[in-house]
């Protein structure tokens, strides 16, 4: 693969002018302003979900053989930061509304688990019924937004540019008083009882749980099993293996996707699934240093794959784009063509850098600078030798999630 121009400064950028990625991010009083809810709604749900026992109890929401013998049901919560600002693949939205900033932060009920079924003792209802009743009156003060809609999550709406996500996890009460007291006992630890009192959990407690024994509280289904740290160490182990060209690249897809759609079923998850699988199988290392053309190896592939069954690259026999209409489908395929089309007129088939700026613009839109000094001539020969020579000493190993 060729290329005529070297546009990887314009979407990398430099040290003095932000390229694309660096357009792509939110800016400091939006980070700021997400940290600040994400700790308002931290704080309120630490002193107010034990306040909900009694509305709990009273309503019949915990199980009542496990009532009957003498169980009783704490609500003291920990705190786990998931999803893009995890990945680093965090954007800022192109239409904004209707799209928004998505931060996700994940609330873990350490609670006593039912001993035949292995199923929490608090129905997944009653966790709702309590997240959603200690938030209730913060929103009102703040003048955010409570959204109950959501299957698998509490939604907060910040404002009309930005929402935190909450989703509800359950894990062993049991389980985790091991892991405290292993903190405890741990160097790791200056105060006896940090691993008790810090909002959110420890790296080595997070990694350390059961995987076995993490639910997530569904509304329409109670608990599924669902280990949120299967698709981080996923990713993270993708990163490792081919570099954070990689990571750069699922940033450009979304901010084409967002800019091509202001409403999309295409998930992010699905792009990033689509990005790792063409790295895995290309035949040697995509460039490091040249942004566009790793993002160009990605484009043509990429209607094949949307064309195809994506598979969740941490559940077995689940999809992720079984959901998509005939429509949808080809919608997405489509754009994707033009997004390969579009990347190999400004980078393949012209030398006038101003007209290859406009090529990308129309894909990404106005946060491609126009700043042509970005821009190099490239020769052929060049291009080549950006690639790497293909590994072939060790035999593949199918990328697997330990645990």
């Amino acid at each position: 693969m060729k290329g005529t121009l070297n546009a990887h400064r314009l979407f990398a950028g430099t040290d003095k002018h932000n390229g694309y990625s660096g357009n792509l991010k939110i800016s400091a009083q939006q980070q700021q302003a997400l940290r600040d809810a994400r700790d308002l709604i931290r704080k309120t749900l630490r002193e107010g979900m034990p306040l909900q026992e009694h509305v709990i109890k009273s309503h019949g929401l915990i199980d009542q053989a496990f009532l009957q013998d003498g169980g009783s049901i704490s609500l003291r919560p920990k705190f786990r930061m998931q999803g893009s600002a995890v990945y680093h693949t965090l954007n800022d939205p192109a239409h904004k509304p209707p799209q928004e900033i998505d931060y996700d932060d994940g609330v873990f009920l350490p609670t006593s688990y039912l001993v035949k079924s292995n199923r929490p003792a608090l129905t997944a209802r009653g966790y709702f019924k309590a997240v959603e009743n200690a938030l209730s009156t913060m929103c009102k003060t703040q003048g955010w937004i409570l959204d109950t809609s959501k299957n698998s999550c509490v939604r907060v709406k910040i404002s009309d540019l930005a929402h935190i996500d909450v989703p509800l996890y359950a894990i062993p009460d049991e389980e985790f008083e091991r892991l405290v007291e292993a903190a405890r006992a741990s160097a790791e630890f200056a105060a006896a009882d940090s691993a008790v009192d810090d909002v959110s959990f420890s790296e080595p407690m997070f990694k350390s749980l059961r995987d076995d024994q993490i639910m997530l509280a569904v509304r329409d289904k109670g608990w599924l099993e669902s280990d949120p740290r299967k698709i981080e160490d996923w990713f993270l182990e993708a990163i490792r293996d081919h570099g954070e060209s990689l990571r750069y690249v699922c940033r450009y897809l979304k901010g084409w996707r967002d800019f091509t759609w202001k409403k999309s079923s295409l998930s992010s998850l699905s792009l990033m699934a689509c990005a790792v699988r063409i790295f895995d199988d290309f035949n040697g290392a995509p460039p490091k240093s040249r942004h566009d053309l790793a993002l160009l190896l990605v484009a043509e592939q990429l209607p094949r794959l949307l064309a195809g069954s994506i598979e969740n690259p941490v559940l077995d026999d689940q999809l992720l784009n079984e959901e998509w209409s005939d429509q949808e489908r080809t919608e997405f395929v489509t754009g994707a063509e033009r997004l390969y089309a579009g990347l190999q007129n400004a980078l393949q088939e012209t030398v006038h850098k101003g007209l290859a700026i406009r090529h990308l613009q129309n894909l990404f839109g106005p946060r491609i600078p126009t700043d042509e000094a970005l821009i190099d001539l490239e020769s052929e020969e060049t291009t080549v030798y950006t690639y790497e020579p293909r590994r072939t000493a060790s035999p593949i190993v199918p990328r697997t999630i330990s645990g």
